[in-house]
């Protein structure tokens, strides 16, 4: 190959090497910022990860209230129905001896009127006479109720018992309220819980292309840098053999000047011999010549 189809060559492979070097940048930019793109998800699906470890600890603490609330409620239940139990039986008893004694008015009614009598004294100005009538009816009234000596007994026990189990009752309607509170909080958690654990399978699969992509870049890119170098080498390689070629030339050159140069100093040395008249450019040949 001539020094002109040699430089002609190098000149295309410049033009190549130019373009390759902006493909190259290129898909460096590419590459990059499907990594980024990777690491970027890789935090976030980090940062939900710790978002659901969070929200495990809370559910586990409500499971736990829950349980420990569930227990006290059927405690109390339970013993709502024991106390239920043993009304009923003193109810049971209170029948049987209305009818062995014969009692006609029921001792909680005369209880009742003797409070409402009390309270009316308390409460309101009565006149003098009006006062000695109630007070004579409460007396009255207490009379009777003493006389019913074992069935009063039986329903201070049943009304001890009823007010007992009403406040059990109420602390049974409690417990159950608040496993309601935190089963509701409950449900919200594991509601999250599936709406991250989602969140995290899709950033996963956006994660996993983003890499895919990282590695078809990354190969286009040691690809294109493979070819990059090729070209160089050529280049370096075509240059080289310009190099040789002027070498070579320069010595054909020199190796054609002393050979004319010698003739010509030949040519003088004759005219010297032969005593003729030299020219000045006889002088010029015959000093380069040495």
């Amino acid at each position: 190959m001539d020094r002109k189809d040699l430089i002609s060559k190098v000149d295309e492979l410049r033009r190549d090497v130019t373009s390759l070097k902006s493909k190259l940048n290129e898909v460096s930019i590419k590459k990059e910022n499907q990594f980024n793109t990777k690491e970027e998800l890789k935090k976030q699906v980090s940062e939900l990860i710790s978002k659901i470890k969070i929200l495990k600890k809370s559910k586990e603490t409500f499971n736990l209230k829950i349980r420990v609330l569930k227990k006290e409620r059927d405690d109390y239940n339970k013993k709502v129905k024991e106390l239920a139990s043993q009304i009923r039986k003193l109810n049971e008893e209170k029948k049987d001896l209305f009818k062995k004694q014969k009692i006609k008015i029921d001792p909680l009614k005369i209880k009742k009127q003797i409070e409402e009598l009390e309270l009316k004294v308390e409460t309101e100005a009565l006149n003098l006479d009006r006062e000695k009538k109630v007070m004579d009816r409460i007396r009255q009234l207490k009379k009777v109720y003493s006389e019913c000596g074992v069935v009063s007994a039986l329903d201070n026990s049943i009304e001890n018992l009823s007010a007992e189990l009403k406040g059990i009752r109420d602390k049974a309607k409690k417990s159950h309220k608040e496993i309601q509170e935190i089963a509701k909080e409950n449900r919200k958690v594991y509601d999250d819980l599936i709406l991250f654990s989602k969140e995290i399978d899709k950033i996963n699969k956006e994660q996993e292309q983003a890499f895919d992509n990282f590695l078809k870049f990354k190969k286009e890119f040691s690809e294109v840098n493979d070819d990059l170098k090729k070209k160089l080498d050529s280049i370096a390689l075509l240059k080289s053999q310009l190099g040789d070629n002027r070498k070579e030339e320069e010595r054909n050159k020199e190796f054609i000047k002393k050979k004319t140069l010698a003739k010509l100093s030949k040519a003088v040395e004759e005219k010297i011999k032969s005593k003729k008249k030299l020219t000045t450019e006889d002088l010029l040949a015959y000093q380069q010549s040495g």
